[in-house]
């Protein structure tokens, strides 16, 4: 194999000494719900059988040239014709490489005469086959037994405690039908969902439920539960609720917010946020687009400026009039264009709020019956402490009340969505930044992504934009208007392009740009470092793997603030607050009424409140803010009627460039940095530089690493015309062979994660997500086949580091357990600003 590059760097100056970081949160670890050890799907024997197979095929080419120029030799000495046919059907058979066509008598009277190395070639030669043969009749039978034994691996870690617990809500219907807790399941499409689960809760960190639980580093986890009913069930049966004569006069209700700004001519034009709930790739949110006011819409100004707590349906209806009034709304409410106040704050569960407001007023006619509502939420909280056959009969009730209730969310395709549940581990997390190495590797890492990190371009159009309509150092106390008009939907936006553009171009040397200034409003550059750690000799220090980069603000813990308790959270709330200083820190988050995952994360903070989400205690309306541009700084930034400035932190779950209209463009007021960093194994950031290597060969890849840091696995780009098993028809002996083969011969290890490329960009989506394979298993091999598409023609093949023995969390009976741990690191903000 290639060896390892090893970075060098030489001593910091005082300049570099400013890119080292800075930590304001504690580390959380992201572990694993099996034991590493519950994906030995091949036993040692095997892999001995497939290493003496390959030992021997490398030795017959060699052997068979030598034995083919014998027969050459030999066939003008034979007088006998049919001996000398038989000679040279042996010739025929070496040149390639198969078993000599001669019995034990045509062997002895053919070598008779050769001399003593030829004789010994010829039966070293006939030896080779013999071994081979034997050896391949022996992995004939392996295969048997090591596809039992893999299955019983498989399912005895599918009937492992807890497990059946979250696989109810990730495959209901799997678990309800197939029971594989209880049954065995052999054929290869039941074993591709057992592998799949089994890999994806063994060998993967991606929180869910109980597949990956969470835990703060240094300390062992309470095992504590939190779950809930998808906040989109109740989003969805307040649509239904408020468009109902009778229960529309539950709640109060507002027209769209609408704006009026400068239409670049000298004259205005108005402005409308029209929302519509969207989903795509399993997620959902709420969509507020901008668009110009129809003159029909003419309605909006009789309600006035003044909405205070909105207003009651039968005052709607009077101020829209018409001959139709009722009529007119359902249409208006359809349209996006008037919206109903969310009856519960954030963090209350949505369902049981719209069931209080039912019972409370004794509604008997409902559009959506109390006890289902009731039943729907009950569902969702009960989960957190209820075992597999609870969960799997309010899963069941569930998804028959869903499909009754809301025919458009195909109910019983997609029920394993109505509940949404984290966990926190019940083990001792380990802590790999107590040991001083690791430190310093999280150090060099900083040093190395810091120069990378740099204020988008996006943020000089906003400056651009705002100075042209209100001067340098200009203000403007409609915030939204501003906004609104610079994410207005357009049939092309050239300037918003052209600066995306020269922000991809920044990408590749972003120099000055990592040291421009941001003002109090904005975050400063920081990063989220997930790793591994993958143990080495008793004499290496572990190796430190970095697997992707993230935000560093404290969303991506923002998440498992309700879960993990208020000592928790009020470590991550002084984390927030360290990374602005003395300046008032509002949240930003966004879809908190629609999107799960999106209002788990609002609370840490007192919000930024924005149109059409729940309300919360505290906070401040974006109404109540002043956008203020600091001519010293060239800076933008939000501050309250008084003039005090406001920090304000994207706390979303969601990456803030998947924002949308007028959102997207706060999102980049609150955090300008893109970070350009190649600094660490994650696909999706490398597929620029993986996509011009997707050709007729295998390319490979070597690791980097630096020191115990390492930022780039070994991985090899393949045609998926040359993986092994892409042939049909093949015995599973056959298939290993050739997997044994294929990675012997390009060093590959023996379990690696399959990525897929597509295009110019990977697959990503849950069916895309790597998949783990050990090519020492025939079914995990034909699973992988099972998974890749028709039109997937390359893969990344990454060798798993840690492998299976090299993590260092252990559970309590000592087994090895995946672990993906989380820092949060930060910098200065450049530049010099102003004094508050």
């Amino acid at each position: 194999m290639t060896a390892i590059p090893q970075l060098t760097h030489e001593p910091l100056t005082t300049a570099q000494q400013s890119t080292c970081p800075r930590y304001a949160f504690p580390v959380i670890g992201r572990v694993a719900g099996l034991p590493a050890q519950d994906l030995d799907l091949a036993t040692d024997a095997l892999r001995e059988t497939l290493r003496n197979i390959y030992y021997y095929e490398d030795l017959l080419p060699g052997a068979a040239d030598r034995v083919s120029e014998i027969c050459y030799q030999l066939v003008p000495m034979m007088e006998d014709p049919a001996r000398r046919r038989r000679v040279l059907a042996g010739k025929r058979a070496a040149h390639r490489q198969a078993p000599l066509p001669w019995n034990a008598e045509e062997s002895l009277a053919i070598t008779a005469d050769l001399d003593e190395p030829a004789r010994r070639a010829v039966e070293h030669y006939l030896q080779l086959h013999n071994n081979l043969q034997r050896l391949k009749d022996r992995l004939e039978g392996q295969v048997v037994t090591e596809r039992e034994h893999a299955i019983e691996v498989l399912h005895t870690a599918v009937r492992r405690p807890g497990l059946a617990e979250s696989l109810v809500l990730a495959a209901p219907d799997w678990i309800r039908y197939k029971r594989p807790q209880q049954n065995r399941l052999t054929t290869q499409k039941e074993l591709k969902t057992l592998v799949s689960y089994v890999s994806r809760t063994a060998a993967k960190t991606s929180p869910f439920s109980g597949l990956t639980t969470v835990g703060r580093a240094g300390e062992r986890g309470k095992g504590r539960a939190l779950s809930r009913t998808s906040v989109e069930m109740g989003y969805r049966a307040l649509q239904i609720l408020a468009r109902d004569p009778r229960t529309a006069g539950l709640f109060t209700y507002r027209p769209s917010p609408q704006v009026l700004v400068e239409d670049g001519l000298g004259g205005t034009k108005g402005l409308m946020l029209a929302s519509e709930l969207t989903a795509a790739g399993g997620a959902v949110w709420r969509e507020d687009r901008v668009i110009e006011m129809d003159p029909r819409n003419s309605w909006h100004g009789l309600f006035g400026e003044d909405q205070g707590q909105g207003f009651h349906f039968t005052e709607v209806l009077d101020t829209i009039g018409g001959d139709d009034p009722l009529g007119r709304f359902v249409r208006l409410f359809d349209q996006g264009l008037i919206y109903v106040d969310t009856p519960w704050q954030r963090h209350e569960d949505p369902l049981m709020v719209l069931t209080r407001v039912l019972e409370d007023h004794q509604v008997t006619d409902a559009p959506i019956p109390v006890s289902e509502m009731r039943l729907l939420a009950e569902g969702g909280q009960r989960a957190a402490g209820a075992d597999a056959h609870q969960r799997l009969q309010d899963s069941v009730q569930m998804a028959e009340s869903v499909s009754g209730l809301f025919d458009e969310m195909d109910a019983a395709k997609r029920h394993s969505g109505f509940v949404y549940e984290d966990r926190e581990t019940d083990l001792q997390v380990d802590d790999p930044t107590a040991a001083s190495e690791t430190s310093a590797a999280l150090e060099r890492l900083g040093r190395r992504i810091r120069p990378h990190i740099f204020r988008t371009h996006v943020y000089d159009l906003m400056i651009d934009q705002f100075t042209k309509q209100f001067g340098e150092g200009g203000s403007t106390s409609n915030t939204l208007a501003f906004l609104m008009s610079l994410g207005m939907e357009r049939d092309q936006n050239p300037q918003l392009q052209s600066a995306q553009a020269a922000d991809m171009r920044s990408r590749q040397d972003p120099g000055s740009r990592a040291w421009q200034p941001v003002g109090p409003t904005s975050a400063p550059p920081h990063v989220g470092v997930m790793y591994q750690m993958a143990e080495r000799s008793p004499d290496q220090n572990p190796l430190l793997v970095v697997n992707n980069l993230g935000t560093g603000t404290g969303s991506l813990y923002a998440r498992f603030a309700q879960l993990m308790g208020e000592a928790f959270t009020h470590q991550l709330r002084a984390g927030v607050r360290q990374l602005w200083g003395s300046t008032p820190v509002h949240e930003l988050t966004v879809w908190n009424d629609s999107n799960t995952a999106q209002a788990q994360c609002a609370g840490v903070l007192p919000p930024l409140r924005l149109p059409k989400e729940p309300s919360a205690h505290g906070g401040l309306g974006i109404e109540d803010t002043v956008l203020v541009h600091d001519p010293v700084t060239e800076t933008l930034n939000l501050t309250d009627r008084t003039g005090q400035p406001i920090g304000l932190a994207y706390l979303g779950l969601t990456p803030k460039h998947a924002l949308h209209g007028y959102q997207r463009f706060l999102g980049v007021l609150a955090d300008p940095w893109i970070n350009a960093s190649n600094d660490c194994d994650y696909t999706g950031t490398k597929i620029q530089d993986l996509m011009p290597l997707c050709g007729e060969d295998i390319v490979h890849l070597p690791r980097i690493q630096d020191g115990n840091l390492v930022i780039r696995r070994n991985s090899w780009i393949v045609p998926k015309r040359l993986l092994p098993g892409v042939e049909s028809g093949g015995s599973e002996a056959e298939l290993l062979r050739s997997a044994h083969r294929f990675r012997t011969e390009h060093g590959i290890s023996e379990e690696i994660f399959v990525h897929q490329l597509a295009g110019l960009r990977p697959k990503m989506g849950t069916q895309h997500k790597p998949l783990w394979v050990s090519l020492a298993s025939a079914i995990s091999v034909r699973v992988m086949h099972q998974v890749l598409e028709a039109d997937t023609q390359h893969v990344r093949i990454v060798e798993a580091l840690p492998e299976r023995d090299q993590h260092l969390q252990r559970d309590d009976l000592g087994r090895r357990t995946a672990t993906e741990h989380v820092t949060l690191m930060h910098w200065s903000k450049p530049g010099k600003e102003r004094s508050s």
